[in-house]
């Protein structure tokens, strides 16, 4: 398979971050995220295959989509804002009513009538699979 052009780019960046000090910082920061992310697709196949359901909450800074695929359940959130943002959710019928933080490691347990509340760190978000 030949390299596109974009990919040569972003390998030549992060080759030069790795070896400029000044550079290394930013890019190795999302070297990490993005191989944390990698790692959780290839883990989690509710995260590859899932079918992406409607959004669960939309407001200016956070966005949370739901995820299903068979019996599986997983939820994403994402922070485009400078703040913590919490948000309350109403799950669907049908959603796990606990979920494991599988990029932060915390659990999130929905309430009897499925409203769950999570707060999402800024400019990040959070990834959780229904247990």
């Amino acid at each position: 398979m030949r390299c596109t052009g974009l990919a040569r780019r972003a390998r030549a960046v992060l080759a030069t971050s790795a070896s400029c000090p000044s550079c290394a910082a930013p890019y190795g920061a999302f070297a990490r995220r993005s191989k944390k992310l990698t790692t959780l697709r290839h883990d989690h196949p509710i995260l590859r295959r899932g079918e992406l359901l409607a959004p669960l909450h939309v407001d200016d800074h956070v966005v949370v989509f739901a995820r299903r695929l068979v019996q599986s359940r997983a939820l994403t959130a994402i922070n485009n804002g400078d703040q913590a943002r919490t948000v309350t959710l109403t799950l669907p019928a049908g959603a796990a009513t606990s979920y494991r933080d599988v990029l932060q490691g915390s659990a999130a347990v929905a309430t009897q009538d499925r409203r769950l509340t999570l707060t999402v760190p800024p400019r990040f978000g959070r990834v959780l699979v229904g247990q």
